[in-house]
């Protein structure tokens, strides 16, 4: 029986007149229509395949996918993760009954559904344009191939994947200098007791994250002036660290000369001894509270006899103030002394934004003021052989170390954070790669240009303290204090 014809071969012979019954068996018309037909036949089929190639929805092989994003300038590195899953298993096998092929067919259909839409988030991302908190936020979601989880309420998911719509929420909108702190809800696969389930957290952004600034340890000589200058956006606290050098670091003093503001400790350091005024209020000598023997003043320079004024503001001041110190008394040179009750915590010293003038100081001694071991003398003019003044004259030993530590907004830069749990994505599925580089890399084209941007994995015990500086009117409250040189 001959086979019979289909397709294009039927539509030849369907022209024939039907009495000529050109589709019976020996006709040599009916082979020459078939072999003809076939060839057309084929030739239709892979002209749809070519033009299914070219659509994104209706490419059926990997290859053509990824031909297509690398128009958007994607790169098989950025479909790392989905692949690693993919070559895993991880994907829907399709119900119990298919064959080992038949579910690994399955699992390629899931596989390619999963990084065509990858792709279309990515192009929704390009098309509304770049350099946003939305852009880097959804961008660092889809190279971990995470989803969102939901809006700020916490209620019904976000149809990001219809409508490109992305849910930010601002945890620090309501704090002093607040909103840098950006966030989405996002769903993502890790193993957890040995299978892969979906987990939810968030993936944040910080704008211009708060670094750790500091001046180091330097020595400095008796009544040494210095300049510190400050960075970032706002006024803020600053921790002052005195280290006692051999003998001479007796009642160290280090004052703002900019503010009228300064700090000083009771007593004498030893040699090696750290002595700290923290951003919580407490002064530490070698981690253990003395915050019985320290003091703030501010107003006027007390042991600047011969000015009344800061040499760092300029012109002089005719009034600069009275003298207020904490606790009363703490100052008082003169015998007897003044009984002094300590308060448990102190202002905190400011350093304003800009450049800032500071000095360092140690206690000389003064007719009838001083006490044995609690001053040291003041430099003697030196003399060469014929009891000439050198010049210049030698540098004299250092009083003391002061290291001077605050925090200031980085600016022109972002700190894309991701859930610490997905860290042991670089264990089970990316054999040592560390998940943090990919994502940077993938970041980059939704960086703005000149802007540095980072990728972290973050804490939540941290994660306020990185976004805000405390309020000028009050320093104090949760997410406002941070203090990390503190234990």
């Amino acid at each position: 029986m001959a086979k019979s014809l289909t397709g294009r071969s039927a539509k030849i012979l369907g022209r024939f007149p039907s009495f000529m019954r050109m589709d019976h068996p020996g006709k040599n018309l009916a082979e020459a229509a078939r072999s003809l037909g076939e060839d057309l036949d084929e030739s239709e089929r892979l002209l749809l395949g070519v033009q299914s190639a070219h659509r994104l929805t209706a490419a059926e092989e990997e290859r053509d996918v990824l031909r297509l994003a690398s128009l958007l300038g994607l790169e098989p590195a950025d479909f790392a993760i989905l692949r690693k899953l993919y070559d895993k298993g991880i994907y829907d096998p399709g119900p119990g009954d298919l064959s080992l092929e038949e579910s690994r067919d399955f699992q390629y259909s899931d596989y390619l559904a999963e990084l065509k839409d990858w792709i279309q988030r990515i192009a929704r991302i390009l098309l509304d344009g770049c350099g946003t908190v939305a852009a880097l936020l959804e961008g660092a979601a889809i190279l971990v191939d995470a989803d969102p989880d939901g809006g700020p309420d916490g209620g019904a998911p976000v149809p990001a994947k219809a409508t490109g719509v992305v849910a930010l929420e601002h945890p620090d909108a309501g704090l002093p200098f607040g909103g840098f702190i950006h966030r989405m809800a996002v769903k993502y696969r890790m193993k957890v007791d040995g299978a892969w389930t979906l987990q939810s957290g968030f993936i944040y952004l910080v704008e211009n994250p708060i670094l750790e600034k500091t001046t180091g340890d330097v020595d400095r000589i008796e009544d040494e002036w210095f300049k510190v200058k400050r960075g970032g956006f706002y006024h803020g606290q600053v921790t002052i660290q005195v280290t006692g050098t051999g003998d001479r670091t007796v009642r160290p003093m280090v004052i703002n000369e900019s503010l009228r503001m300064g700090v000083g400790y009771r007593d004498a350091l030893a040699d090696g001894q750290v002595l700290v005024f923290a951003r919580d209020g407490k002064v530490y000598l070698n981690g253990v509270d003395a915050t019985d023997k320290a003091y703030v003043f501010s107003g006027g320079m007390l042991d600047t006899p011969d000015t009344k004024f800061s040499p760092a503001d300029g012109d002089p001041d005719p009034d600069p103030g009275a003298v207020t110190v904490q606790p009363v008394g703490a100052m008082d040179r003169n015998f007897p002394r003044p009984i002094v009750t300590p308060t448990a915590t102190l202002p905190v010293t400011k350093m304003h934004l800009g450049e800032s003038q500071f000095r360092f100081s140690v206690e000389e001694g003064a007719f009838d003021a001083s006490e044995f071991g609690q001053c040291v003398f003041s430099f003697p003019i030196p003399l060469d052989s014929k009891m000439i003044p050198i010049d210049p004259p030698p540098f004299p030993d250092p009083s003391g170390k002061v290291n001077l530590t605050w925090n200031e907004h980085d600016p022109f830069s972002v700190l894309v954070l991701l859930p610490t749990e997905l860290k042991s994505l670089e264990t089970d599925l990316l054999d040592g790669q560390d998940l943090r580089k990919l994502v940077r890399a993938g970041l980059e084209r939704f960086r703005s240009a000149g802007v540095k941007l980072v990728v972290d994995y973050f804490e939540d015990k941290w994660i306020l303290g990185t976004g805000v500086l405390e309020d000028a009117a009050d320093p104090s409250g949760t997410g406002v204090d941070f203090d990390p040189t503190t234990l």
